[in-house]
């Protein structure tokens, strides 16, 4: 619903002589759903269900402004569109009222184009919100989803294992040739289902767990993160990285990352080798890029695309233990701080991955809470 204009502030939104929006019928030929409020009523507007806050700016040049910053504080996180009207002898606050944050600035005495420029930001409003309400929808049926898998199957997936188990117990000596193949290979199937149904929760949690950037010492981190993953390995690896390295990051998520890094540049060498992992960091339009080389066994890059899927695996896994969970993991907590990544390689020339990490102010629609 639009809110009317209070008696005492007609005389300044409709000074004698001046055109301005109200002169030419803004309010009555936009949809309630866009609010139309002078200066003085902005403490007052319903923003929660707005799908666009139309100011009438008209008392000096600094009110512009002024009207949206207080317009965008009140907001908070909320996108609502902001547009400021100004009359002609007030162009000159174009340009203030833009950095405070509206979206647009209309002249009020050319009704159809500032109708038309209103009604475009408030369709594109309507589209966004549509868009997060499909997001929350489909948070909320990923969550019923991973409750079911880490709760529902969990529950057959035990019985398979376990009744297999006293089969062959019960069978004893008699269990033997094809038929003991067989039941190996139920248990271990039931396994491997267990670690993939293990790697898709680490997965759905990196992308529903709070975002909360800070700032973080990234070089303490790889070091940690070397330490935990050299403890995993017979041969610890040799990695070398920048000391002194910070930038504004989840520190929790780009703790997992790190770990994940080094554990597949690990994983993957030859037998006896000792993994060597160089990590780098040079500065790029896009932020810092982290540049993580390895020296171990590579890959065909024809089937560099692949790796970021999740459970894709490039080499035996009778030959190198895990389910291929792990750059999938990398990929989305990337993706979560608005980043870029790639990977690179050659057979028998090792991989190179790079990755920046934006800051959390440049991450288009990231929640922080």
């Amino acid at each position: 619903m639009t809110v009317p204009p209070s008696p005492a502030l007609e005389p300044c939104l409709n000074p004698p002589g001046a055109p301005t929006s109200r002169g030419v019928g803004l309010a009555h030929a936009l949809p309630s759903s866009v609010r139309v409020v002078g200066p003085g009523e902005i403490d007052h507007v319903a923003i929660d269900d707005a799908e666009a806050i139309v100011i009438e700016a008209c008392e000096g040049p600094n009110q512009a402004s002024d009207a949206c910053c207080r317009i965008r504080q009140r907001a908070g996180g909320e996108t609502v569109p902001v547009v400021v009207v100004l009359s002609p002898q007030h162009g000159a606050a174009r340009a203030d009222a833009l950095r405070a944050g509206a979206d647009a600035v209309v002249d009020g005495a050319d009704a159809a184009v500032a109708t038309a420029t209103i009604e475009a930001l408030a369709a594109r409003s309507r589209r966004e919100r549509r868009a997060g309400h499909e997001v929350v929808r489909l948070r909320r049926d990923l969550d019923a989803l991973v409750y079911a898998v880490s709760h529902d199957l969990r529950a057959p997936l035990r019985a398979i294992d376990g009744f297999s188990s006293a089969l062959a117990e019960t069978l004893g000596p008699s269990l033997e040739g094809k038929p003991a193949d067989y039941m190996q290979r139920v248990r271990a199937a039931a396994r491997k289902l267990a670690e993939m149904i293990d790697g898709l929760l680490d997965l759905s949690r990196v992308s529903r767990v709070a975002f909360a950037p800070a700032p973080t010492n990234v070089s303490a981190q790889i070091q940690a993160a070397a330490a935990t993953v050299g403890r995993a390995y017979p041969t610890r690896p040799v990695v070398t990285a920048p000391t002194g390295v910070e930038a504004v990051v989840d520190p929790g998520l780009t703790q997992k990352l790190f770990e994940r890094v080094l554990d597949n540049s690990c994983k993957f060498v030859a037998a006896g080798a000792v993994p060597t992992i160089d990590i780098d960091v040079h500065d790029t339009a896009d932020g810092p890029e982290y540049v993580v080389q390895d020296h171990g066994l590579g890959f065909d890059p024809a089937y560099a695309g692949k790796l970021f899927r999740p459970f894709q695996r490039l080499h035996p896994a009778a030959e190198f233990s895990g389910i291929g969970i792990g750059l999938a993991i990398v990929h989305q907590i990337v993706e979560r701080h608005g980043g870029r990544v790639a990977i690179d390689g050659r057979p028998g020339h090792g991989t190179t991955l790079r990755f920046t990490l934006t800051p959390p102010a440049a991450c288009p629609g990231e929640s922080t809470r």
